[in-house]
């Protein structure tokens, strides 16, 4: 009799650790919130310039927490939640693609996430007022002295180019 119970206990194990290891990282609004606390910490703690497709991992997980999560309790956060939710996904953003805001407030831009990203942070900046606005502009005018850089980092290669053409 033990020798019959053997396997059906090792199943039944082996599909309690799948199940397991399949959670719903957003079981709860608290767990949501955790989760993506812990994704953009995770950002912030990036010291070095990130390769394309660590990028897009990053994205992907993103998009997945927004999708999955954030639309699933977006009714149940108070205005105080979803600030600080999308504060940290601005920090992020700018994070992974060194300062450039043009992607995520780009109205001509055809991504529908995207879309959605700016018209839910638009959407919190009416029902906050200016407060919430302030903070937004705030982190972006803190990424001005990158962009600057950016900037003339491209004169100069421009230059470079330049000169070596009418060198020729």
């Amino acid at each position: 009799m033990k020798i019959k119970l053997l396997p059906l206990l090792a199943f039944f194990l082996t599909i309690n650790i799948f199940f397991a290891c399949q959670q719903d990282p957003c079981l709860s609004k608290n767990q949501f919130i955790e989760t993506s606390d812990n994704f953009f910490i995770q950002i912030e703690k990036v010291k070095k310039d990130l390769t394309e497709e660590q990028i897009v991992t990053f994205e992907d997980r993103y998009k997945n927490i927004v999708n999955n999560c954030y639309k699933k309790f977006k009714d149940e956060l108070s205005q105080e939640e979803k600030q600080d939710f999308w504060i940290k996904s601005v920090k992020s953003y700018l994070k992974l693609h060194s300062g450039d805001i043009n992607g995520l407030f780009n109205k001509d831009n055809d991504d529908p996430f995207n879309q959605y990203v700016s018209d839910e942070i638009e959407e919190l900046i009416e029902e906050s007022g200016d407060e919430f606005s302030s903070l937004i502009s705030e982190l972006i005018k803190k990424q001005i002295p990158t962009l600057i850089d950016m900037l003339l980092d491209k004169v100069g290669e421009f230059n470079e180019e330049l000169k070596q053409n009418l060198d020729k």
